[in-house]
C-alpha cells in the first residue's frame, strides 16, 4: 500500500508540475514582452526605401529617417512628435496610453497584447450613403522572421486591411515591429500598377526615457 500511495503522489506531483509549466509557456506566447515602439526624444529610425512589383523586383529609391524631434502637451497629454528627413511637412503626434500607441486623433496604432484582434475600423462614405472604402487594423503574429536591413528579426505586424468598393479589390499594408527597437519593415498597399513602396530598417538608435 505504501508503494502504492508512493507511486500516485509521483504522478500527481509529476502532471502538477508539467501543467504548471506550459501555463508559463502559453503566458509568455499571448503576453509579448518589451516595448514594441520606444518614445523617447531622440529617438530616431533609417530605412532603405525601395520599390516592389508584385513579382518581388525590388529597386533601391532612397534613404529615408524617422525620428522624434521633441514632446508637446495636447489636452493634457503628452505626446512625441514625430518627424521624417523625406517631407519637412511631414509631423505626427504619438503617445503610450496603458500599451496602446495612439495619436492625437485618438487612432490606434499598435498594442502588442491584442493579438488576432481589431485595433480600429474606418469605414467612409460618400454623400449619397454609399460605401467606398472600409479599411481595418489588425495586429497579428507572423510565423516566421521578418526580414530588414539588420537581418531576420521576430516581430508583431500591425496589418492594415483596405476594401474598395468600387473595384471590389482587397489591399493589405504590413507594419513589423519588433521589440525594443520599433517599426523594422514596412510594406505600403500595392497600387493600380502593380508596384508597392516598402521600408526596411538599415540603423537605429533608442534612448533609455
Amino acid at each position: 500500500m505504501n508503494k502504492l500511495l508512493i507511486i500516485i503522489i509521483i504522478i500527481i506531483t509529476t502532471l502538477s508540475s508539467c501543467s504548471k509549466q506550459e501555463d508559463v509557456t502559453i503566458n509568455k506566447l499571448e503576453e509579448e514582452d518589451g516595448n514594441f515602439l520606444p518614445l523617447s526624444v531622440g529617438n530616431y529610425w533609417i530605412y532603405e526605401v525601395s520599390q516592389v512589383d508584385t513579382n518581388g523586383n525590388s529597386t533601391f529609391q532612397k534613404i529615408d529617417s524617422t525620428y522624434i524631434d521633441s514632446d508637446t502637451t495636447i489636452n493634457n497629454n503628452i505626446y512625441f512628435v514625430i518627424k521624417s528627413s523625406a517631407s519637412i511637412s511631414y509631423i505626427q503626434f504619438l503617445r503610450d496610453s496603458s500599451g496602446y500607441i495612439v495619436d492625437d486623433n485618438g487612432q490606434k496604432y499598435l498594442y502588442q497584447r491584442l493579438i488576432d484582434d481589431t485595433l480600429y475600423t474606418n469605414l467612409l462614405k460618400s454623400f449619397l450613403g454609399d460605401t467606398l472604402s472600409f479599411t481595418y487594423r489588425k495586429m497579428s503574429k507572423p510565423p516566421t522572421k521578418i526580414y530588414c536591413g539588420l537581418g531576420y528579426l521576430t516581430a508583431l505586424d500591425a496589418e492594415v486591411t483596405r476594401y474598395l468598393a468600387y473595384t471590389k479589390t482587397t489591399a493589405y499594408a504590413h507594419y513589423y515591429y519588433s521589440s525594443n527597437i520599433g517599426l523594422i519593415r514596412r510594406q505600403d498597399y500595392f497600387s493600380f500598377t502593380g508596384k508597392r513602396t516598402e521600408y526596411s530598417l538599415i540603423r537605429y538608435m533608442i534612448n533609455n526615457p
